[in-house]
C-alpha cells in the first residue's frame, strides 16, 4: 500500500475508506426493533434487541465486489465503519482526515513498512476491533 501511495497520493481517500471497510473499528452494535420485521424467514418483534455486525456487513459480497479482499483502488462505496443514520459518528470526517495525514506522512518518509517477527496482537473484544500491539519495521 505504501508504494502505491507514494506513486499516487490521490489514492489516499480510497485507501482510507478501504482500510475502514476492511478493518471496521466498531464490529457490533446493539439496536432495538421499532417494528416487527421478517428477515430471512425469522421474525424480529418490535421491542426485541438485536446485535448487528457492522464488520460482517462491510464484507458483504452483495455490496462489495471481492469483499474479502483488500483493494486500495476499490471505488469509494458506502460502508458502515462509522455507523449510519442517526447513529453515524460525528467525528468520522476528522478521523478520516487524521488517517490521511498519517498515511501521507508515512508514505512520503518511508519506502517500505513490514511487520516485525512478532505477529500483531488483537484485543479480545467483541465490539471494538483494535490492536494491543503492532510492531513494524520502517525502511527509508
Amino acid at each position: 500500500m505504501l508504494k502505491q501511495l507514494r506513486k499516487n497520493p490521490k489514492l489516499l481517500p480510497q485507501g482510507t475508506e478501504e482500510i475502514l471497510r476492511y478493518e471496521t473499528p466498531v464490529q457490533t452494535v446493539a439496536r432495538v426493533a421499532i417494528e416487527d420485521v421478517e428477515l430471512d424467514g425469522y421474525t424480529i418483534r418490535k421491542g426485541e434487541r438485536v446485535v448487528v455486525s457492522l464488520g460482517a456487513a462491510n464484507r458483504d459480497p452483495l455490496q462489495f465486489n471481492q469483499a474479502a479482499q483488500f483493494d486500495i483502488k476499490r471505488p469509494i462505496a458506502r460502508n458502515l465503519a462509522f455507523g449510519s443514520g442517526i447513529h453515524y459518528c460525528l467525528g468520522s470526517n476528522l478521523a478520516k482526515m487524521v488517517c490521511q495525514i498519517a498515511f501521507s506522512a508515512i508514505s512520503q518518509e518511508f519506502c517500505e513498512i513490514k511487520l516485525a517477527n512478532d505477529p500483531p496482537k488483537w484485543r479480545n473484544n467483541f465490539i471494538i476491533r483494535s490492536l494491543e500491539r503492532l510492531i513494524v519495521v520502517l525502511h527509508k
